[in-house]
């Protein structure tokens, strides 16, 4: 009789703890919202009502701990500066990146401002020279054009049709006439380019000269 009653008391007290965890836990989850309203009072509510989350919340435990807290919405405006911001930010890093590249590709291409002449020159010739070669072209063609264009005329003065293989030759001429002009035009700005490019790295070169010649002297 005393086991049964002594096992009957193990049960009930083991229920009880049971009973008492899962309030403990259930005691642990409960949260709190708290937030301003429009009069710029503190509010706390167990009940996060929709028109209330734009303004901006906290959550905090039953003991008043802040387990969390939400921001407002921003405003279309501050939207707008936010992002206007970013992208400033952005570019700022993008050109630090662009300068930094530069820099390295100077340091380890040239040790002097002469070398960068010598690069420019070489560079300068070698354009110079594909241009050269594109325009004796052009010339051949373009008297290429002239003889073919002439024999159509031959055959039209004595009053014949221009053949059409002859038709299709001159057509073909004039668009090689053309590509070979657009490569020339494309090289000589390229060429320009590239000319006013050696000039930015030398001026650039020299900065980064000055600079590590007064780091020295420190």
């Amino acid at each position: 009789m005393n086991r049964v009653v002594s096992r009957v008391f193990n049960i009930g007290v083991g229920a009880l703890s049971a009973g008492l965890l899962v309030c403990g836990n259930a005691l642990a989850q409960k949260v709190y919202y708290r937030y301003h309203n429009s009069q710029g009072q503190i509010v706390q509510t167990d009940r996060l009502l929709p028109d209330i989350v734009p303004l901006g919340y906290s959550v905090v435990s039953a003991s008043g701990d802040v387990l969390q807290v939400v921001p407002r919405e921003l405003t279309k405006e501050e939207k707008r500066e936010r992002d206007e911001a970013a992208a400033q930010d952005r570019a700022r890093q993008a050109e630090l990146e662009r300068m930094r590249k530069w820099d390295q590709s100077l340091i380890l291409r040239y040790s002097s401002a002469e070398e960068i002449d010598a690069a420019r020159e070489r560079g300068v010739k070698e354009f110079d020279t594909r241009i050269s070669i594109l325009q004796g072209s052009l010339l051949a063609l373009k008297t290429q054009i002239e003889t073919e264009q002439g024999a159509a005329a031959n055959h039209l003065r004595r009053g014949r049709s221009v053949p059409e293989p002859l038709t299709e030759r001159i057509a073909e001429l004039k668009a090689e006439v053309a590509y070979a002009e657009g490569a020339i035009d494309k090289l000589q700005r390229e060429r320009s380019e590239s000319v006013m490019q050696f000039d930015r790295d030398k001026v650039r070169f020299a900065v980064l000269m000055k600079q590590a010649q007064t780091a020295l002297a420190r």
